[in-house]
């Protein structure tokens, strides 16, 4: 048992050293992209061996919070969801794993979490321990988010420097939910009519010959593989023995003048 952990522990290494690299990011990109988002009071903890699709045995610590108020998303005010992040210690095998985020039993907190999915009964931490903020009471008593998710990035006009230690970046609870409230009035990108797609498609653009007089210096259109052009006209026809006599008279006549001003 412990070979095959230390076995899976040396595989998730690289995946694990690029999940470990975090990066200051906007605090309205974060609550955007993410699909759930709680405020509750952590309870219990347990930490369960999870096989994967693939086979392989992870272990993960499954964390019970009380939904306080559900910011985002299904869970509601009163239920209990169960989130999760790898790792943990189970039977003598430890799975430590850098940049989790850490919880401990009432621990009042907002969770940016991701989605459950159909065969799963756990939400998994977003963003790992950047995905988890403490709410505490700033020294006017409004309620304010702490946490490493707020860098930076975040908005002066956002930032409240009175934090328990008078240095942290944070954000109330309010401007959060005024955030979530904006973005859910945002107009939703229209999609394409599959119909109107197809029919666009279908459409065969003839090309159309444009006079020399209305030509402009624009980009050429793009060239069709059934496009028809004129052919040139052979060096046989008349005319073009007429131009091509032409241009050897022409040549002739200044070829001569030239020498007789060199003389």
């Amino acid at each position: 048992m412990r070979p095959l952990y230390s076995f899976l522990a040396i595989l998730l290494l690289p995946a694990l050293a690029i999940a470990s690299s975090f990066f200051d990011r906007p605090f309205f990109e974060t609550v955007r992209e993410t699909p759930v988002i709680i405020r509750g009071k952590v309870g219990k903890s347990e930490v369960r061996e999870v096989t994967g699709s693939d086979g392989s045995r992870r272990l993960f610590t499954m964390y019970d919070v009380k939904v306080s108020e559900g910011l985002k998303g299904e869970p509601r005010a009163g239920s209990t969801v169960q989130i999760r992040e790898l790792g943990g210690e189970k039977n003598g095998v430890t799975l430590s794993v850098s940049g989790t985020a850490q919880f401990s039993a009432g621990d009042d907190v907002v969770v940016m979490l991701g989605s459950s999915g159909s065969e799963e009964t756990s939400y998994p931490v977003q963003g790992m321990m950047m995905g988890r903020y403490s709410v505490e009471k700033g020294k006017d008593g409004i309620e304010i988010l702490e946490g490493p998710g707020l860098g930076l990035s975040t908005p002066p006009g956002m930032r409240r420097e009175n934090s328990a230690d008078g240095k942290s970046t944070v954000v109330s609870l309010d401007q959060l939910r005024e955030i979530i409230r904006a973005q859910a009035t945002e107009p939703s990108p229209v999609a394409p009519d599959p119909a109107e797609t197809q029919a666009m498609a279908s459409l065969k653009i003839l090309p159309t010959a444009t006079p020399p007089e209305n030509r402009t210096g624009s980009a050429s259109p793009e060239l069709k593989s059934n496009q028809e052009f004129p052919a040139r006209a052979p060096l046989s026809s008349p005319s073009s023995r007429m131009i091509l006599g032409l241009g050897i008279l022409i040549g002739s006549i200044w070829f001569l003048i030239n020498r007789k001003k060199k003389r």
